[in-house]
């Protein structure tokens, strides 16, 4: 227990770089050395006299991290460093005369959930035979919010055939306020042939027309 704690008060050591957040720092971790002798109700009172105003902790930490949004996928991953990635996204299209559909992955293909811990997903049903029969129309992208990683690991096992022809992660979209911005201008395919399909309008605002919103799946047979 006192490994992982230390663990995690190094990695935070890391994250904690904006000056009005040093007080609030200093004082949890005072706490946490302290932690088996103080009260809850005396570590929120330090927390709150050393702290800057609400505010301007709010607004430091905005600065500071990339934003979250939604569940399940989407959360995954915290707050690791990105890969640096340069547009346009895609390579070279092969056939030029061909549409993009861009696909969004968690709450429109799957759902993620957990069970005692342990992460698994359901697959919207139809899936497969939808992702074939656009394969054979359209040149189909996954662009996801998550993490690659868990992307990976969800997609190698929805797409065995091979049906989608790109993936597109975290590193890919832009973080504006709560969701991460798919910039469909930066993939690399002209926006008159180009598609996207996803649950949060949000997530195209940039280009609505070129977007269709569909309602989220959790599990719905």
């Amino acid at each position: 227990m006192i490994a992982l704690r230390n663990q995690g008060m190094l990695k935070n050591q890391q994250l904690i770089q904006s000056q009005a957040l040093k007080p609030l720092y200093q004082t949890v971790s005072s706490m946490i050395k302290q932690m088996e002798t103080v009260k809850i109700n005396q570590v929120r009172e330090a927390i709150i006299r050393s702290s800057e105003t609400i505010e301007d902790l709010k607004a430091a930490a905005k600065q500071m991290l990339p934003p979250l949004y939604g569940v399940g996928g989407t959360a995954i991953g915290g707050y690791e460093p990105l890969p640096v990635v340069q547009p346009p996204y895609l390579p070279d299209a092969k056939d030029p005369n061909c549409y993009t559909l861009v696909l969004d992955l968690d709450e429109t293909l799957v759902h993620y959930y957990e069970v005692n811990g342990e992460g698994n997903f359901r697959i919207r049903p139809g899936c497969e035979k939808f992702l074939k029969e656009m394969s054979e129309i359209y040149e189909v992208v996954i662009f996801t919010a998550a993490m690659q990683d868990y992307a990976d690991w969800v997609l190698d096992s929805i797409d065995r055939p091979g049906y989608i022809s790109y993936r597109l992660y975290r590193q890919h979209a832009s973080p504006t306020g709560m969701v991460f911005v798919k910039d469909l201008s930066r993939i690399g395919r002209p926006l008159h042939k180009t598609i996207i399909v996803d649950n949060v309008a949000e997530n195209f605002s940039l280009q609505p027309d070129n977007g269709i919103f569909i309602k989220s799946w959790f599990e719905d047979p």
